[in-house]
């Protein structure tokens, strides 16, 4: 039997005799009884397969960095970065000129209205 017999109710789920230790046991991450030597004798192996290493544990800089540099090709980059400028400053072009056509045009159509208005004075309405 085990350890902590639980008579269990028809609510719980699961069937007579539920062992509540090994259950809470087994969610903390413990392990049961029967497999305990099991799980001491490969710790004991994993530690004297750990302390036999032959690593020094000293650290080796030849894996951080290549031993040759590699050249590097911005050539893509850069026509890319000149196309947008050009774009860029094309825009730029096109909306001064547009500024500039919608001022003509206002200067323009406030003369018309101006001389609109004149000859409506001088006709009298």
């Amino acid at each position: 039997m085990a350890a902590y017999p639980y008579p269990v109710g028809g609510y719980f789920g699961a069937g007579p005799g539920v062992d509540v230790g090994q259950l809470v046991g087994t969610m903390l991450g413990m392990v049961p009884p029967q497999y305990a030597g099991i799980v001491q004798s490969a710790m004991r192996q994993a530690a004297s397969h750990w302390s036999s290493s032959t690593s020094s544990g000293t650290y080796d800089p030849s894996f951080d960095s290549p031993t040759t540099s590699t050249p590097i090709d911005n050539s893509a980059s850069d026509a890319a970065a000149a196309s947008a400028a050009a774009v860029s400053e094309q825009i730029l072009n096109d909306d001064t000129a547009m500024t500039a056509s919608m001022a003509a045009a206002e200067q323009e159509n406030d003369a018309a209205n101006a001389a609109a208005l004149q000859t409506e004075i001088n006709a009298g309405n």
